[in-house]
């Protein structure tokens, strides 16, 4: 597979639109800029791997250096992307949350792709009822719905009744985004589907990760 360097280049120019206004933020306590705490990638590339493409995957870096987690849908094929390869779910950043997708039964769904040292949990992505074309509402599936359900949990974390994740924030934009990134990944519920499939074996658990918060 490859990708042209005008189409990573606009990945990028994307992603440093988000980094310019969260580091406003941090620069100027909140009176400019954007306190954007979480990103989502419901795309991406099969076949592309990290060491292809270094640029794209060190902006997730420079992200969550700022306090920002990134969350990526990886490919709606049962592929190993540890073998395969899967941009940017290959990205080996720590502030990126890889995600597949599972179906009504808490498994997951056979069209997704897995990688037990690549894809961290996986998230809801059948009969999602969401916004669609011409001002409507329909259901969708894939990991693409999957991953802005990851993405939208890290942003109910920092609005908890709970003060300790936005006070890190300000001292420590950084920790703070890999805080909600472990709480996230250590409050999943297991199921034999993801075990051995998946980093943490696990799909997502919302009230879990409040709960731990």
């Amino acid at each position: 597979a490859y990708l042209s360097q005008i189409v990573e280049s606009r990945i990028i120019e994307g992603y440093e639109y988000v980094l310019a206004q969260r580091r406003r933020y941090n620069q100027t306590n909140g009176a400019e800029g954007a306190y954007v705490v979480a990103t989502n990638s419901s795309w991406g590339y099969q076949g592309l791997k990290e060491e292809d493409y270094p640029l794209w995957c060190a902006i997730y870096d420079s992200l969550g250096h700022a306090g920002v987690i990134n969350v990526a849908a990886t490919d709606n094929q049962n592929i190993n992307v540890d073998v395969q390869g899967d941009l940017p779910t290959s990205c080996t950043s720590p502030y990126l949350i890889t995600v597949t997708s599972t179906g009504r039964d808490g498994a997951k769904l056979n069209q997704a792709a897995y990688g037990v040292t690549t894809i961290d949990l996986a998230a809801p992505g059948a009969d999602i009822y969401t916004t669609f074309i011409g001002n409507n509402y329909n259901y969708d599936a894939g990991t693409s719905m999957a991953s802005p359900l990851v993405a939208g949990s890290v942003g109910l974390l920092y609005a908890s009744p709970c003060p300790s994740l936005p006070l890190l924030s300000q001292a420590d934009p950084g920790e703070a985004a890999l805080l909600a990134k472990d709480l996230l990944l250590r409050s999943v519920v297991e199921d034999a589907s993801l075990v051995n499939r998946t980093v943490t074996g696990g799909r997502l658990n919302v009230y879990n990760a409040l709960q731990l918060l």
